[in-house]
């Protein structure tokens, strides 16, 4: 490289790259740096604002600043939470960024001193490299990036536009993106376009996402090598060597492989619209119409004709007037109080005046989308019509009044694709309002059929087609030559260079390439030398198209030089692939504005021309899903066109299929880009450019007025496009007429007859066919469909394809539904076989007394333990976790403590046990957003984690476990989070479910898929225990294949501590002193345990590990005792004979229990007694008795799991490990009365190990 330079911590990797820092060093600023921003966590967050950063001061409110200037339009701000959201609500496309800290900010300052102080030893050195600082916006020699700068890294703007423009003065023509995904590129280029460089300015990513590989790092290595970037090969292919190529000035051979011939025909690729006579079934009318009519058209002859015409033929219609200011949720909100129609007709296409906050727009293209957009949000089902007047040609050419409004027959197509459950269709009325075409209309409206695109004039209906242009070999009418100066705008883009080179082998003399850069793009000298060759003038002039002064002042001046414009190619496109659904009216208008603007503006300021031809495309002829403002605006263009031709302009609109232009994968793979796989799947190949202009040429010799030029597979797209609903359209289509008229063959019966696996087989298959694989080799059968590229057209196909090889009637929804090649194959296996719950039951009724395993455990406790092996190990050490309060949940611990146990409000205890960093979580991961994150209580969030790795230590996949009849049970309870929190507004709603201990089990039972038992449990400290008892029974009898055991307590606020500490119930150093006479109160802790639970016989079968068995257990309640929460001796005796009996032991076959043992100087000796009383009895062997409790404290929900988990550790390693703090057996306990004794040294446990564990709640 000749010099680095680095992005915020990109700053890092490029001193490292420089030799400033060594690999180690590098390594200790990212690790320790990240680990001081944590205390900045949940306190901000940053925005990404499309704006100039002049602009974006001037919005700024307070507490947010500029955290970094990418570009002349991308700025990045962070700060508060609060503020943030007021920037967001401001700018429309502004987009949160996925932090919850605020870089770049004054929030920084307050880990300055930290960041100091872990960085004082970094020691640089003087690079080899340049390095280049986006901090200083200056050179630094390598020796200054002490632990200083990194500080100030992090603290200021990142002046990363600054950078690139002094680098570009410096001469530096290249820039090398190094990371996972280019997100610098495009702000690079942006700023290179407003330098006034020597030189075009190149900018390359190095990989993309999901293709992270050498093939994309080569690809990447090629693109900048092409564009003059020395590439050190040796160190690609050592011992290789270059071996020249005879390009010298005498041989002029080319050594690349060439393209297809332009000599191929490309007739078949030329198609119309023609218009033929339909005739409405005579059906009766749905009886209630809700009319959408634009504010100030209420009295329009036609508004007020539709009206009539409904009321005359019996319809029930109610009017609602729409005003040009509404939203998309006050129009959401408006439906919502109508009561729901049979039908919506809407005529609000009839306003054609610009939109008064996006003046890109009409009115009525305006209002549709959104009237689209709430009829979505309402989940409104019932056919949606939109009326236009004069706006198709569909009776003769030269009769298009209105094109603006053809621009909603465009969005109306991609509306029939995105929303068919709601799509009704297109209606164009003349511009004059009659009677019998009003009759005509209702007759339309009252079809029922599947021709959703009409046409009525004086009372005859026409119903529109796609045909063939023209048979292959008939002769074109001209022979076009352009005359004059040729204007071509959005030149700078793909194809411009090759529409110059056609102009020029047409003859043009003279061309002007017209765009928002000029001849400051890539290969502009390039192509104007090429092109001089030929005798071809090529001047490049800097215009926006779309801004009407400008386009004025270029005409002018051409006419002022003697070279006045004769032809115009207008080529301006912006793509935005999104959903109706997705899109803003500023996004929309982006689209629209940059094809619309320009059209107009050249054709009003140039009505004199030889040749006016305006560039379409095939998403405004038939629709394209994701592409609705696009769609609108051709097919505005398209009508434009005819609209011209009327008025006697030569105007030709082509409507395009996608030219295969070398940029066209990299466009495809910036965010947002075109799929391209996805595109050919659905039988649109890409257009080679050198036939794309053969076929321009053609066309232009034809004269066309209009014509649609594509590459279609009709075999593939069809059954894509026509699987939501039938298109008449494509009727007239010769290849899909055939289609139709194929034979569908019987369904092989054996399909009744196929096991899941071999379903899973034939699903991969089809999948496969869908997607364009060879074979379903390719199709990972636990993978998501959304993962893989599905949409809604392709889960409709793949539907369709399941249906003709089962014979079933399967719902289009069935890809949703079962969202996995392995979960549709078990949804067919049960459709297929009539399965039933009665299999099943029968299975569950012989299992009813079958032991039940315990594969897998997983468990967060006090002390930094995250996993069982960690708590052996602070088992086996004979570790305390316990702790002072913790500092970062927002405590007022200076206020919180009071040694007299009667002082109200306080507590009388500082120390418990409490996890480290409790709040830590990876939303992503589980699909949940920061937002909902943080509503979130942490228990939640815990158990998330602890099932994961539960499967995960099982040996299963946790998707294998969506739509199985997995279950959940677990101990929980509220613990206080959020309560006396400054909840942010907009997040209220979701505290209802992030705080829910009722929806603890169920957000598992989400998450994961699983749709057997999810089940809630709060028995306060024998929750867990409890929940493993239920997990049970319910594998036992059937109810669930697999089952997730637990418990959670995460204290989030204090007032456990108060409350305990009013009752004394408290140890006053924190500690549990189980069963020791020095038992002065228990411990206060937390912590969640998680098992995963599976009957002996399955476990055995799918080969997971068996840890332990539980083969019995009990529960049950005192009854009317001494006291609510007083502890009941007999009760606690006859749990445990029914725990025994359930497990078909005897008392003396068990060799330890892990008890209760809180340490109280009640409830311990209670329970003692009852423990010998019965394991106590009858045995020539002690039970040892202990309580993981002395270890962790009492961690209350989660109790009894973590002392299961203790017994299934002690088995498995065969060791009983101490029980802490006992400095004699308590007192109050008379151990002669059994055979019964604590554990106060470790013991070697051998033979059959057989342990019980006990939990009792507080009533």
């Amino acid at each position: 490289a000749d010099a680095v330079v680095g992005h915020s911590q990109g700053e890092i990797a490029a001193a490292v790259v420089a030799g400033a820092l060594s690999l180690e060093d590098g390594a200790r600023v990212v690790a320790l740096r990240s680990r001081a921003i944590r205390a900045l966590a949940g306190r901000g967050g940053m925005v990404s604002v499309p704006l100039s950063v002049d602009r974006v001061r001037e919005l700024l409110p307070a507490g947010v600043s500029v955290a970094a200037v990418n570009g002349p339009s991308s700025v990045v701000v962070s700060g508060d939470p609060a503020g943030l959201d007021a920037v967001l609500a401001s700018v429309e496309r502004a987009k949160r960024i996925p932090v919850d800290y605020a870089s770049h900010s004054a929030q920084v300052e307050e880990i300055r001193e930290e960041i100091l102080s872990v960085l004082e030893g970094l020691v640089p050195r003087e690079s080899t490299v340049p390095f280049f600082s986006s901090v200083d916006v200056g050179w630094v020699d390598g020796s200054e990036l002490d632990a200083g700068y990194w500080y100030r890294n992090l603290r200021q703007t990142v002046e990363f536009e600054g950078a690139v423009r002094s680098l570009i003065d410096a001469g530096h023509g290249a820039f090398v993106e190094v990371s996972a995904h280019p997100v610098l590129t495009v702000p690079i280029e942006e700023t290179a376009g407003d330098v006034d460089a020597d030189a075009a300015v190149l900018a390359v990513g190095t990989l993309r996402r999901g293709e992270g590989g050498m093939h994309r790092f080569w690809t990447s290595l090629g693109q900048a090598w092409a564009h003059g970037v020395d590439v050190d090969t040796a160190a690609l292919y050592p011992g290789g060597r270059h071996v020249p190529l005879p390009t010298y000035p005498f041989q002029r051979d080319r050594y690349w492989l060439a393209p297809p011939s332009p000599e191929i025909s490309t007739d078949a690729w030329r198609y119309r619209v023609t218009w033929r006579t339909g005739t409405p079934a005579s059906q009766p009318l749905p009886a209630t119409w809700l009319v959408v009519v634009p504010e100030g058209h209420h009295e329009d002859p036609w508004a007020a004709g539709a009206v009539r015409a409904l009321t005359a033929r019996g319809a029930q219609v109610v009017e609602h007037v729409v005003s040009a200011d509404t939203d998309r949720e006050r129009l959401a909100a408006a439906l919502a109080e109508q009561p729901r129609p049979d039908g919506v007709l809407s005529l609000l296409a009839l306003a054609e005046q610009p939109h008064p906050h996006h003046p890109g727009l009409t009115t009525g293209l305006a209002l549709t989308t959104l009237l689209t957009q709430a009829l979505g949000d309402a989940r409104w089902a019932v056919p949606l019509w939109c009326l236009t007047q004069g706006a198709t040609s569909a009776f003769g050419h030269g009769e298009v009044h209105h094109p603006a409004q053809a621009a909603v027959w465009g969005l109306g197509r991609v509306i029939g694709l995105e929303h068919p459950e709601f799509w009704g269709g297109l209606v164009d009325l003349p511009a004059e309002y009659d009677e019998r075409s009003a009759a005509t209309l209702c007759d339309v409206l009252a079809d029922g059929g599947d021709e959703d695109q009409w046409a009525v004039r004086a009372g005859t209906a026409r119903v529109r087609r796609l045909s063939r242009a023209q048979a292959e070999g008939t002769p074109a009418r001209r022979a076009w030559r352009p005359n004059g100066t040729v204007l071509v705008t959005g030149a700078t883009g793909a194809v411009g260079p090759y529409i110059a080179r056609w102009l020029s082998g047409a003859g043009a003399g003279h061309l002007v390439l017209a765009g928002r850069r000029g001849a400051d793009v890539p290969g502009a000298a390039e192509l104007a030398a090429e092109l001089a060759v030929s005798g071809t003038r090529l001047d490049h002039a800097v215009c926006d198209v779309t801004d009407r002064e400008a386009v004025a002042g270029l005409v002018e001046r051409l006419a002022a030089d003697g070279t006045p414009v004769r032809v115009v190619v207008h080529a301006a496109a912006l793509i935005q692939i999104a959903s109706l659904a997705a899109t803003s009216l500023t996004e929309f208008e982006d689209v629209v504005h940059a094809k619309t603007a320009g059209a107009v503006h050249l054709a009003e300021l140039l009505p004199d021309l030889d040749a006016f031809v305006l560039f379409s495309s095939i998403a405004g002829v038939w629709g394209s899903g994701d592409h609705g403002a696009y769609a609108a605006a051709n097919a505005f263009l398209d009508a434009y066109a005819e609209h011209l031709r009327g008025r006697g302009v030569p105007a030709t609109s082509l409507a395009w299929g996608i030219w295969d232009t070398p940029n066209l994968a990299e466009t495809a793979a910036m965010p947002g880009g075109l799929d391209m796989d996805r595109v050919r799947r659905q039988g649109l190949p890409f257009i080679a450019p050198d036939l794309a202009v053969t076929a321009l040429q053609r066309a232009m010799d034809d004269d066309e007025a209009f014509l649609a030029v594509a590459d279609v597979d009709w075999a593939r797209f069809a059954p894509v496009f026509t699987s939501a609903r039938p298109r008449p359209l494509l009727d007239e289509v010769p290849e899909v007429a055939a289609l139709s008229r194929q034979e569908v063959p019987a369904v092989a019966p054996v399909t009744a007859a196929l096991s899941e696996a071999e379903l899973v087989t034939l699903v991969r298959e089809q999948v496969a066919a869908v997607l364009g694989h060879a074979d379903g080799d390719a199709i990972d059968p636990k993978r998501a469909f959304r993962d893989i590229g599905f949409d809604s057209l392709t889960a409709v196909e793949l539907r369709n394809r399941l249906n003709a090889e089962t014979g079933l009637r399967l719902p289009t929804t069935v890809v949703f539904d079962h969202p996995t090649v392995q979960a549709i194959a078990r949804h067919l296996r049960a459709e297929l076989t009539q399965e039933t719950a009665t299999r099943s039951v029968a299975t569950a009724v012989a299992a009813t007394d079958e032991p039940i395993a315990l594969v897998a455990m997983s468990c967060r406790f006090p002390g930094g333990v995250d996993s069982p092996e960690e708590l052996w190990e602070l088992l086996r050490a004979g570790g305390d976790v316990i702790s002072d309060f913790p500092s970062d949940r927002g405590w007022n611990l200076e206020d919180l403590y009071d040694p007299d146990p009667d002082k109200a409000g306080k507590s009388y205890v500082q120390h418990g046990g409490f996890l480290q960093a409790a709040g830590d979580f990876d939303p992503v991961f589980f699909g949940i957003s920061p937002r909902e994150a943080i509503t979130m209580d942490p228990q939640q969030r815990l158990l998330l984690e602890t099932a994961w790795e539960a499967f995960e230590r099982a040996g299963i996949d946790p998707e294998d476990q969506r739509g199985s009849r997995a279950g959940v049970f677990i101990g929980t309870g509220y613990q206080g989070y959020g309560t006396n929190a400054e909840i942010p507004e907009g997040l209220q709603g979701q505290m209802v479910t992030g705080g829910s201990a009722s929806v603890t089990s169920g957000r598992i039972a989400y998450t994961f898929g699983l749709e057997g038992p999810a089940v809630s449990v709060d028995t306060a400290c024998s929750s867990s225990l409890v929940a493993m008892h239920l997990a049970s029974q319910a594998l036992r009898s059937g109810e669930c294949s697999l089952a997730l055991a637990g418990g959670v307590t995460v204290m989030a606020n204090p007032e456990g501590f108060v409350g305990f500490s009013r009752q004394r119930g408290l140890a006053a150093d924190g500690r549990c002193k189980a069963f020791a006479d020095a038992a002065d109160g228990m411990g206060m802790s937390e912590g969640v345990g998680m098992v995963l639970l599976e009957r002996l016989s399955d476990a055995r079968k799918n080969g997971h590990p068996v840890l332990a068995v539980v083969r019995g257990s009990a529960i049950n309640q005192d009854g009317a005792s001494n006291g609510l929460s007083a502890p009941n001796g007999l009760a606690q005796q006859r749990v445990i004979r029914q725990a025994l009996a359930n497990a078909g032991l005897r008392a003396s076959e068990v060799d330890v229990v892990e008890a209760h043992g809180t340490g109280t100087s009640l409830g311990d000796p209670i329970e003692a007694q009852a423990l010998l009383a019965t394991y106590g009895q009858d045995r020539e062997e002690p039970l040892w008795l202990g309580s993981v409790k002395s270890n962790l404290g009492h961690t209350q929900l989660a109790s009894g799991v973590a002392g299961v988990m203790k017994m299934v550790l002690a088995m498995r390693h065969g060791v009983l490990p101490r029980t802490l703090h006992v400095d004699q057996p308590s007192s109050h306990v008379d151990w002669s009365a059994g055979e019964v004794e604590l554990l106060t040294e470790e013991r070697e446990w051998t033979g059959l190990r057989r342990a019980g564990v006990s939990s009792f709640g507080l009533s």
